[in-house]
């Protein structure tokens, strides 16, 4: 929480409770956000997934894309596309991007559910260790030739993408980070 750091006084009474950054032109599709739960049944990550192969995104799979931790506030992201816009400004869109090779991560294993591993130290305290792999880069998450995002941008005038291409490359700039580049001609 900021209420400790922003000072109270008439102008910044409603930016003491949580960072609210302007999020506009962005591709934030299905992040998941994960819990531990330890009851009668183990103590596991909740929801628990289960992946058929590796890298795979599975069926059952809750999406949380942004939120504010503790309930204080909520974001207000613009002209993104999101995998839900529910309660978000109309500009948004959640429409597929179209992503070259989506990734979903998993157990370090391959297929089968992520593991949490419960401890406690000398001192009593608990510490939660995840499990999930790969830990290297994996997927391609530059937008395809179909993207939703594809010369949506309304606020960027950042000249390059991510990987150094000019923007724009069509009509407009792309939303996200990516910058689609049309392959060359045959």
């Amino acid at each position: 929480m900021l209420n400790g750091v922003i000072p109270d006084s008439g102008n910044t009474a409603g930016l003491r409770d949580y960072s609210n950054p302007e999020l506009v032109d962005n591709v934030v599709w299905q992040n998941r956000a994960f819990s531990y739960l330890a009851d009668d049944n183990g103590a596991r990550l909740v929801p628990e997934l289960n992946p058929a192969t590796a890298g795979g995104c599975d069926a059952g799979a809750a999406y949380w894309d942004l939120g504010v931790l503790g309930g204080a506030g909520t974001l207000n992201p613009t002209s993104s596309v999101l995998t839900d816009t529910t309660a978000y400004d109309a500009s948004n869109s959640m429409d597929d991007p179209a992503l070259v090779d989506q990734y979903c991560n998993g157990a370090r294993a391959g297929a089968g559910p992520m593991f949490a591993l419960p401890a406690l130290d000398e001192g009593g305290n608990a510490w939660i260790e995840v499990r999930f792999g790969p830990l290297v880069p994996m997927g391609d998450y530059h937008i395809g030739e179909t993207s939703s995002a594809l010369d949506s941008a309304v606020g960027t005038d950042v000249a390059v993408d991510f990987d150094g291409d000019a923007r724009p490359q069509g009509a407009g700039a792309d939303i996200g980070a990516d910058e689609f580049v049309p392959p060359p001609a045959p």
